[in-house]
């Protein structure tokens, strides 16, 4: 049973124990592959076709290329001594990150390839990162319409966080950057791309979102995607304001116009109670950003619920959050997607959420990744708990008369205007550059088939 919260519609029908009824429109479908559950990330590459990551139930890597009407999938079989964690497509090239073991030794890595290449002609090109032991998540982006820039956040050999900037326009040329704050963790990193007016601004940045302080405080970083060294940086004191503590890794988004969505499980100071919470942050204030708005939902004891990936989807300006999350009629906690109202000016706030959750034969998929190829159709992919063949959703939140899937709804409580505070910038330095090595692999195809509709 996997769920989608949706801050809107209030439909309550009695059923199992609780307010619900049917969902979205939606079909769930099947990769003849088998995986392991919370390790599948899905991008789109066109409005039909995803590029999905699972980790195999032997250890190794796969990418599958998915074709929305495809009978079969296009699979890459990445080396047994790579581990990747992260991917995005940018310009028909895919780039992916992780780390790899060579010779006893192991190192953070960046990859890229033509699509075509990983897919039809078995091979990709990569390069470790100098003093790193694994990059976990990258970005990527152009500079001037032909030249990419990859940035990605990890952790240096003696396993503290780092953020690293890659410069294709400076023949590869990478540096790596740290925070003066020991104890700082690198949990998610984001682009910014936007114009605000009044005064007019440019808000053209990369942006780590992190925590330090024992899970104390939230840092917000902002690097400009042009001059990397051109910095901003920002702490939210959250067990100062609220007696509260973030214990696990934060996600984040780009919202519309001057915001950026934090999305986490967050512990009250006994720790005996936990909730999922939707920090939204005004990058465009000052002197200091601000903390506009946070909603939050859920009583979970500690430990029962985590948060697998955010999404924002800019057509009905909601933050859909995959979650893992107790719910009153169940014994063991459900696999869920969060759909959360991501306007923090609107006046009223939101009252209530609204859950979407699949409901296959009984069975919990825990779906772990989130995309969207068309407005109000998102898409996930996740393991289904009886064969651990790899599973992907895609419903249509614009249509209501849904199958595979019901919908219930939850209160939200809500908090407002509260300051971020400055704090210091990172250092960097240049490490080394990349020298793209070309690694073979092999490649497969296998079949996909309907598993509900």
């Amino acid at each position: 049973m996997n769920r989608l919260l949706v801050f809107a519609v209030a439909i309550a029908l009695a059923m199992q124990g609780f307010a619900q009824t049917v969902g979205v429109q939606s079909v769930v479908r099947e990769i003849s592959q088998t995986g392991q559950i919370n390790t599948q990330k899905i991008i789109s590459v066109n409005q039909d076709t995803v590029i999905i990551l699972s980790q195999t139930t032997n250890g190794e890597f796969e990418f599958y290329l998915v074709g929305e009407n495809a009978s079969n999938v296009d699979v890459a079989e990445i080396p047994a001594n790579f581990e990747v964690k992260d991917l995005k497509v940018l310009g028909g090239l895919i780039y992916f990150c992780g780390q790899v073991t060579q010779n006893n030794q192991v190192n953070g890595f960046v990859a890229r390839a033509r699509i075509a290449d990983l897919f039809k002609y078995s091979n990709f090109k990569w390069d470790t990162i100098q003093n790193s032991k694994s990059i976990d998540k990258i970005e990527v982006y152009y500079y001037e319409s032909q030249f990419v820039y990859i940035v990605g956040i990890g952790v240096d050999n003696n396993g503290k966080s780092l953020f690293v900037h890659c410069d294709e326009y400076a023949n590869w040329n990478y540096y790596i950057y740290q925070s003066p704050y020991a104890d700082e963790i690198f949990d998610d990193i984001i682009l910014k791309d936007t114009v605000v007016m009044y005064p007019i601004t440019n808000l053209k940045y990369v942006i780590t979102v992190g925590r330090r302080n024992n899970e104390k405080d939230i840092v917000v970083r902002t690097y400009y995607k042009y001059n990397i060294s051109n910095t901003s940086e920002h702490v939210y004191h959250l067990f100062a304001n609220n007696d509260e503590l973030a214990p696990y890794p934060l996600h984040a988004d780009s919202l519309h116009y001057k915001w950026i969505a934090i999305a986490g499980i967050i512990e009250d100071v006994s720790g005996n109670d936990e909730k999922t919470t939707a920090f939204f942050v005004d990058i465009a204030a000052t002197p200091s950003f601000y903390m506009y708005q946070t909603q939050s939902f859920g009583s979970y004891n500690k430990g029962d619920a985590d948060i697998r990936d955010i999404m924002y989807s800019e057509i009905d300006t909601t933050l859909l959050i995959v979650e893992n999350i107790p719910m009153t009629s169940f014994i063991s906690p459900v696999n869920s997607i969060s759909v959360v109202d991501a306007r923090p000016y609107l006046i009223p706030p939101p009252s209530q959420v609204d859950v979407f959750y699949s409901d296959i034969n009984g069975d919990n998929y825990p779906f772990n990744s989130i995309t969207e190829l068309l407005p109000y159709q998102f898409i996930t992919a996740g393991i289904n708990p009886n064969n651990q063949q790899i599973n992907i959703w895609r419903g249509d939140r614009s249509n209501l008369n849904g199958n595979c899937n019901y919908l219930t709804s939850e209160g939200v409580n809500v908090r407002t205007t509260e300051l971020f505070y400055d704090i210091y910038p990172v250092s960097g330095q240049y490490i080394d550059k990349l020298v793209w090595r070309t690694e073979p692999i092999t490649n497969i195809s296998s079949p996909i088939n309907i598993n509900c509709q």
